[in-house]
This record gives structure tokens, C-alpha cells and sequence, in this order.
């Protein structure tokens, strides 16, 4: 059984409450996004918008990885939350990374996610709406034989707990009902360097119901102001749609 979790996730997809919740557990050492440190400043050489980095954080791809398979002697488990789309070219490299962590793929609608994302960052590229780069990063780990699940977001905030047990059973975890709410405000140490996208997290205090909001009005709605995102959900459609197949039902 691994001992490291991975959470792949696309931007806006409801990943930092599952992360909020695996933090509750008092039994994983949590680590928010660590590949955004090579893929914004070794790969690119920028930051994103709200991105202060720390000093002190692994930014070369390896270091990364072997920060991520090393468990502190006194915790059981390590879980981490990050993006297919930071990592996406460098698979081959990591494949004895990948074949240590249990993989996870968190999706959500993408009318919903590229709306939300395009109000805090309206200059996003193509590649960071992130679903082109979690199916290809879910092919890849299938073709090599690697064990991963497909969770949606809307099935976790429709039953938190029958999906944490599935997601946690998958993992090999036992499940532990504190995770299923947190402290409103309270703000783990590594998410001061980009606090800006986690308010909705910040002042939760467990899995809410997500928008019953029409996804095409919400969608609609931002795209009139960016014009390019219809483009975006174009392109981006079809990934979602072949995840969505993919991920487990309750």
C-alpha cells in the first residue's frame, strides 16, 4: 500500500476543501501544490497571479517528488493536492514517482470552474484550465498499469462522507469522521502563499452543496466578459466528458 495520496486536480475544481479535510485527520502531512513551484518558476520563470512563493520550498522536479514520497517518522500517511497540467511533460521522468503515490483525479464542470477561474486570473491559458492535462496524465498512468480513480466534485458535495469512505478505501486509509469539518478562518501555514484563492475554503467550516446555479447562465455570464472562453470550453469539453465516464458513482 502507498503511503502518499495524490489528489490531481484541475483550478477551481473544490480540490483545497479535500485537502482541508485530509489535513483534519491529525494522521498526514499535507502539501499544497509543490509542482506549481517548478512549472511557474523553473519551467516558465513567473509566478501566477497571487502566488507569493516561499524561499525555502523543493523547486527542482526531483526534489519535489522525493519530498513527497518521504514520510515523517511519527505521521502514517502523506496527501498532497496538485495539478496534472504542471507536471504533464515530464511523466516518463517520474514514472517510479508515480507508481509510489496513489492517484486521485478530482473534476468538476468546467462551465463552473472556468467561470471562477477567469474572475480571479483573466489572463489563464489554455493549458491551465487543466482537464486536457488530467486525462492525458489518467491515460498515461492506465496505460502503465498504475491503479487511479475519478471522483466529481458535485459527488462529494452531495455526499461527503460516502465519498471520502470511497476515496479513502481506494487509498487504503481508514476513514475518521473529524475530517468532514474544520475550523472557519483557520489558515494552514502553506496556503498563506496564495490566500487569495482559497477565501471560499477559508470561511467553510466543512463540504458545502455546490451552486444549484444554471452551469450555462454562470458560464454565459463570464464569457461575455472573455470572450476566449468559449474556446476554452470547447477544447476542454470533450476531456471532462471522457472523466466523467470514468468516475465512480454513488
Amino acid at each position: 500500500m502507498n503511503k502518499s495520496i495524490a489528489l490531481w486536480a484541475h483550478p477551481r475544481s473544490m480540490s483545497t476543501s479535500v485537502e482541508r479535510s485530509f489535513r483534519e485527520r491529525g494522521d498526514c502531512v499535507c502539501h499544497h501544490e509543490p509542482f506549481m513551484y517548478f512549472y511557474y518558476l523553473v519551467k516558465f520563470g513567473t509566478p501566477y497571479p497571487g502566488f507569493d512563493p516561499e524561499n525555502e520550498r523543493p523547486r527542482d522536479l526531483h526534489q519535489i517528488a522525493d519530498m513527497l514520497i518521504t514520510k515523517p517518522e511519527a505521521i502514517d500517511y502523506v496527501f498532497f493536492k496538485d495539478m496534472s497540467y504542471y507536471i504533464i511533460d515530464h511523466l516518463e521522468v517520474l514514472k517510479l514517482f508515480m507508481e509510489q503515490v496513489t492517484s486521485i483525479f478530482l473534476i468538476r464542470d468546467p462551465r463552473f470552474s472556468l467561470a471562477s477561474y477567469a474572475y480571479l486570473d483573466p489572463k489563464f491559458s489554455l493549458q491551465e484550465a487543466g482537464l486536457e492535462a488530467q486525462w492525458n496524465h489518467y491515460s498515461w498512468l492506465k496505460k502503465n498499469g498504475i491503479p487511479v480513480m475519478v471522483i466529481e466534485a458535485e459527488t462529494i458535495s452531495t455526499n461527503p462522507q460516502d465519498s471520502m469512505m470511497l476515496m479513502l478505501d481506494f487509498a487504503g486509509l481508514p476513514f475518521i469522521p473529524e475530517m468532514l469539518s474544520w475550523e472557519e478562518g483557520r489558515i494552514p501555514d502553506d496556503w498563506i502563499q496564495a490566500k487569495a484563492w482559497h477565501k471560499s475554503s477559508l470561511t467553510s467550516t466543512g463540504f458545502t452543496q455546490l451552486t444549484n446555479r444554471d452551469p450555462d447562465k454562470v458560464f454565459e455570464k463570464a464569457q461575455q466578459a472573455l470572450p476566449h472562453l468559449d474556446e476554452y470550453l470547447k477544447h476542454h469539453q470533450p476531456y471532462y466528458e471522457k472523466l466523467k465516464a470514468a468516475a465512480i458513482k454513488i
